[in-house]
């Protein structure tokens, strides 16, 4: 008799008629397998849900149609599977039971036939190999779904690691991106200061020399007589040469040499004050809108330089609208932090802004904006130091001058921020 090395599964057993079905279980069982006998086809098909190894079936309770509800339990299994089937046939011989065996074959798939009567080793032997069959089946089934197990988990892994990467380059590129922005921001800055230094000496130099000469000018107009035409004269000299020191006052201004004096300053007072010259400033054709916070805090600042400054960015603003449109002066407070565009030092600020609906300016034309005497303007319209005077006067004060603008928007800003008491 086989004795098997280990304790083997489970094995349905369907002989319907007289003592077949113990005997042939007792012969499994002491094969070391668990037989489990069954009354009915049905009761075999809901036994096969779990996990069974081998069917010994009898040869008569299949006869007819009722091989065809286990044909449908076969058709349902998945691809791993081929349920081993052992049909136990008796010495019936002829065309009619042959072409029946041959049916079983193909509705079962994995059939083997044993003929009665049997002996015990043929049995246990062919159960034993049909046992083992199914155990490579099962085993195959288990690495299959390792198998799938592992692939979901290197698909995890690869999107989780995909989606690090993806992080990491984002970062990387907003890095680069800030990067660049900073080293633009540093070398428009490194010019603008070698700028101002190179305005600042010019501009002190050649006040200097107007200041004498406006000096020279004013003693000899007391040394003239009643002739008209040389007062004339003396007077354009004059002229000249206090619209030579205005400028020079502005190069100052961008270089951020000249005097200020400070104080405490009512920002919507001083703007408030001054609508009525920005409205005679700007014409008819545009019209002006004041949006001011209630309680605005004072700031430090020379109110005589800053009504300059807001008096240049209304003109810059109207000699944007050719054709007329609308000047919105803004007043409101902002609290700064240290990641703030503005390139200021973390506090509190009034910002003062004008926006115009005019043409706008490129990019290169924005970066050149505050450079002295360059200007988008013809010639004779402009000197170009409108906006380099507001950009040193924002730096002078602990403050800062931002531009914002686009072609043909019509919606450009000039933002000036000024540092609160």
């Amino acid at each position: 008799m086989v004795r098997p090395e280990t304790p083997k599964g489970v094995v349905l057993v369907l002989m319907p008629i007289g003592r077949d079905a113990a005997t042939v279980a007792k012969l499994i069982e002491r094969a070391g397998l668990r037989p489990v006998v069954c009354n009915t086809l049905q009761e075999v098909i809901e036994n096969l849900e779990w996990v069974i190894e081998v069917v010994v079936v009898a040869e008569e309770a299949l006869y007819g149609n009722n091989a065809r509800v286990l044909e449908d339990w076969v058709g349902r299994q998945p691809p791993w599977s081929d349920q081993p089937f052992v049909v136990l046939t008796n010495r019936n011989e002829g065309g009619k039971f042959a072409a029946f065996r041959r049916e079983l074959v193909i509705r079962l798939r994995n059939v083997g036939f044993l003929e009665r009567p049997l002996q015990a080793i043929t049995l246990q032997a062919t159960v034993l190999s049909a046992e083992r069959a199914r155990r490579r089946q099962y085993q195959t089934r288990a690495y299959l779904e390792a198998q799938r197990g592992a692939s979901a988990e290197l698909e995890r892994l690869v999107a989780e690691r995909t989606a690090d990467l993806e992080r990491a380059n984002s970062q990387l590129r907003e890095e680069i991106a800030g990067r660049e922005r900073a080293q633009a921001a540093l070398l428009q800055a490194q010019k603008i200061e070698a700028l101002g230094q190179l305005v600042g000496g010019v501009a002190h130099d050649f006040n200097n020399l107007l200041m004498a000469v406006i000096g020279n000018l004013d003693l000899l107009s007391k040394k003239l007589g009643e002739d008209a035409r040389l007062h004339r004269l003396l007077d354009g000299a004059m002229e000249g040469a206090r619209r030579g020191a205005t400028l020079t006052q502005r190069l100052l201004a961008f270089a951020r040499k000249q005097e200020l004096k400070a104080q405490a300053t009512d920002v919507r007072s001083l703007v408030e004050d001054m609508i009525g010259l920005i409205d005679r400033s700007v014409g008819p054709m545009v019209r002006i809108e004041l949006h001011a916070e209630d309680n605005m805090p004072v700031v430090d600042v020379d109110p005589n330089q800053l009504e300059m400054a807001l008096l240049n960015l209304a003109v810059n603003a109207r000699d944007a609208m050719i054709t007329g449109g609308v000047l919105t002066i803004g007043l409101s407070e902002q609290i700064v932090d240290i990641d703030d565009q503005l390139g200021v030092q973390p506090g509190r600020y009034v910002v003062l802004s004008v926006r115009d609906t005019g043409e706008g300016m490129d990019a290169q034309t924005l970066a050149r904006a505050v450079e002295p005497f360059f200007s988008t303007k013809g010639v004779g319209k402009g000197t170009g130091l409108g906006l380099s005077m507001v950009f040193g006067l924002a730096q002078q004060s602990g403050g800062a001058l931002r531009l914002e603008s686009t072609p043909s928007s019509g919606d450009n800003r000039q933002t000036l921020a000024s540092r609160c008491q």
